[in-house]
């Protein structure tokens, strides 16, 4: 049986692989679930499942060749009357609608003789739901066309912060900022994951989240200008940090008047901090 290409992205398949590689770190998976809202998966188009160590699989792939080697080892799969590209979260929620005996998602399924590659995992259908539903609030609301066509005052970005938990036990929640060559301290934001991804490799910051379990907040530019807010000291933002077009915004500047250029490399993450409630 063959099956014509006609567009899956390997972008999917490496984010599959950087958040099967980096378990529970918060932008990889984030990423991974962005890919699985945007690119499809191949799966066979009447849906079936296979019995693999006692659980019922519903075998996707995230690129050709691992299809072909699927198909070429394992004989019962090519009596399927089609393969097709489709949404995952479309596939999950005909499982759940039309109640089918399937309770795994098995990524590029190999058998006990093929080589391992890292873009091989099984993942329970209800966690799987989960885990996308979780992620999916937080790109919903930053990664949507109306969201990304609101003027700059209004539109809604990602907020990074870490926790830090004192001698005492204490938690507190950290917020990264950005220190001009002027003194001035700016709270970095971003309007799209491909900046926050760009963000997340920079020394001093990607490192520091990944050790201070990191989470992404979302937030308004008039939340954070807001007086009295948990931001305190903090003289404005700085959107899409570390990009090629970076924008600083001081608080008590119009959005007309931003400063439009390179921030400068002066980076302190010692930045405002907020108690978290017991």
């Amino acid at each position: 049986m063959e099956y014509e290409e006609i567009g899956l992205n390997p972008d999917l398949d490496k984010k599959l692989v950087e958040s099967l590689q980096h378990p529970g770190d918060f932008l990889y998976d984030l990423s991974f679930v962005w890919a699985l809202q945007v690119y499809p998966v191949l799966a066979p188009q009447t849906l079936f499942q296979m019995t693999v160590n006692d659980l019922q699989v519903l075998p996707v792939f995230t690129t050709q060749e691992d299809w072909r080697i699927f198909m070429s080892k394992l004989q019962g799969a090519a009596l399927v009357d089609g393969w097709v590209e489709r949404p995952l979260i479309g596939l999950l929620n005909e499982i759940k609608e039309k109640e089918l005996p399937i309770d795994t998602i098995g990524f590029n399924l190999k058998t006990a003789s093929d080589a391992a590659t890292p873009n091989t995992e099984y993942f329970n259908l209800d966690q799987l739901i989960a885990f996308i539903n979780a992620y999916g609030l937080i790109l919903n609301v930053v990664e949507t066309p109306e969201n990304q066509n609101m003027p700059k005052e209004l539109r809604i970005y990602y907020l990074p912060a870490y926790q830090r938990q004192s001698a005492d036990g204490k938690i507190t929640r950290v917020f990264p900022q950005m220190t001009s060559n002027t003194g001035k301290n700016f709270m970095p934001v971003f309007d799209r994951l491909s900046a926050l991804a760009q963000w997340y490799q920079v020394p001093g910051f990607g490192d520091v989240f990944r050790e201070n379990h990191g989470s992404i907040l979302t937030t308004t530019f008039q939340q954070l200008k807001e007086p009295g807010n948990l931001l305190g000291g903090i003289d404005g933002i700085a959107i899409n940090a570390e990009s090629n077009h970076d924008a600083l915004v001081y608080f008590d500047d119009d959005f007309d008047r931003s400063i439009i250029g390179q921030l400068p490399e002066i980076h302190d993450n010692t930045g405002p901090t907020w108690e978290l409630p017991d």
